[in-house]
């Protein structure tokens, strides 16, 4: 069982119930609360670092409940489908994909610490349907991991990787959204749960300061044989991140991809490090909702790199909304132009009136920028879906063949994942 507090401001501190199937519940335990404060742990916000301002929480570790309960997490209250991280690397444990039961997520880190990640969304977006797909619930890559409805045990995610989005599934659908997020602590005999604010709020306070502790060195192997077309797994997963990240991967991420590689193919290393909300991703998406087109190999590879060396998502957006390109294409274009050329580009389709006007009357009274509405359109889930299969090809042509595909491979390709994973789809394009 789980239970929250909701707090509002000028409003008085009140409780709301929420029972939450989980595993531990499931097993027949029920945790009192332990250490009034959690042992000092590094670790990244479970909500990606833009999206800050956007999420509140307070201490309400420890606080009574019904039955002789207490309250053994933190809860993060924000808007549905806020983009939710990792906090460490580590593999999962444990996870659901269930609309009607709730979405949950547990993980575990390579010191044995736990993170357990409840109430992930269940609706479509703009609604409280309850039928939000997979995708909707937890990253693309996540999701083509998925077994009849839950996580296989040994799934590797990455330090500040997206791997779902904030929502109010199980027993959260008559409180706010809010992420409920647990840690445990390894015991030598198990794990325990611990007070999981102060360390959030070092993650916080860590965005705010621009300063961030790195995480400790890991071991990498030594590459042992040929992959693919790359001599070995480590000179692969440098162009891989490169292409994907812009950078260069840390040792974790190393490690990772090699065994990966090694033991299961490299196509299959490749697809596991890719994301929708990765560089790669976000770039040619950009130039397909802004521009209307396929990025060129030399611009792509510059933002790429750009958002790599830390120019966020919102800062691309605003470099391709000053950009000539943009001017010369929307110079004359009336405010219905420009919002109607949003729609056709980044969403593939005609405006809806509603959400039109909305638009058009947010741009004319100066509450949003152009380039405010640009980067809603261009983050959009709507967006993501739409353009997926070029973002996708875009990724791994470059990384293979070092250019952008054509149109008619993106079809193809399009095909392709509409029936099978990404796994299977690159190994069945690039062989292992």
């Amino acid at each position: 069982m789980r239970s929250i507090y909701v707090i509002q401001p000028s409003k008085l501190l009140r409780t709301v119930a929420i029972a939450v199937s989980t595993l531990v519940v499931s097993v027949g335990l029920v945790f009192t609360a332990g250490p009034a404060h959690a042992a000092e742990r590094r670790i990244t916000l479970p909500v990606a670092a833009d999206h800050l301002s956007k999420v509140h929480w307070t201490d309400t570790w420890g606080a009574p409940r019904s039955g002789g309960r207490s309250h053994i997490g933190v809860d993060i209250m924000g808007p549905k489908m806020t983009p939710l991280v990792a906090v460490r690397d580590a593999t999962i444990t444990w996870g659901r994909f269930n609309n009607g039961r709730g979405s949950i997520v547990r993980m575990r880190d390579d010191e044995g610490w736990e993170y357990q990640y409840i109430h992930i969304n269940n609706d479509t977006p703009g609604t409280d349907n309850g039928r939000a797909s997979c995708e909707q619930a937890f990253s693309s890559r996540l999701c083509g991991t998925l077994q009849g409805g839950s996580f296989p045990k040994g799934v590797r995610v990455t330090e500040g990787e997206v791997i779902g989005y904030l929502g109010d599934s199980g027993n959260a659908e008559s409180t706010p959204p809010h992420l409920h997020f647990e840690v445990y602590q390894p015991t030598g005999s198990g794990v325990t749960p611990i007070n999981p604010t102060a360390m959030v709020d070092a993650a916080r306070r860590a965005i705010v300061s621009g300063t961030t502790t790195p995480p400790p060195a890991t071991p990498v192997p030594t590459p042992t044989k040929p992959v693919g077309h790359w001599s070995n797994a480590s000179v692969a997963a440098t162009d891989t991140f490169a292409v994907i990240h812009g950078r260069k991967p840390n040792s974790a991420e190393l490690a990772r991809f090699i065994t990966e590689a090694e033991s299961t193919g490299v196509w299959t290393a490749i697809a596991n490090t890719y994301g929708d909300q990765l560089p790669s991703a976000e770039v040619a998406r950009t130039y397909a909702a802004l521009f209307g087109r396929q990025p060129d190999i030399a611009g792509y590879q510059h933002w790429v790199k750009a958002r790599g060396n830390g120019m966020t998502n919102r800062q691309l957006v605003a470099r391709f909304v000053s950009s000539r390109e943009f001017a010369i294409r929307y110079r004359a274009a009336t405010t219905e132009d420009y919002v109607n050329a949003l729609y056709r580009n980044a969403l593939g389709r005609e405006p809806d009136a509603a959400g039109k006007a909305a638009w058009i009357s947010r741009i004319d009274s100066g509450r949003l920028t152009r380039s405010d509405v640009a980067y809603e359109f261009v983050r959009s889930r709507e967006s993501t879906i739409t353009h997926r299969a070029a973002t996708e090809l875009t990724t791994m042509s470059v990384i293979r063949f070092g250019r952008i595909p054509p149109s008619a491979d993106v079809a193809v390709w399009a095909a392709t994942r509409t029936r099978r994973d990404l796994r299977y789809s690159t190994t069945a394009w690039y062989g292992n």
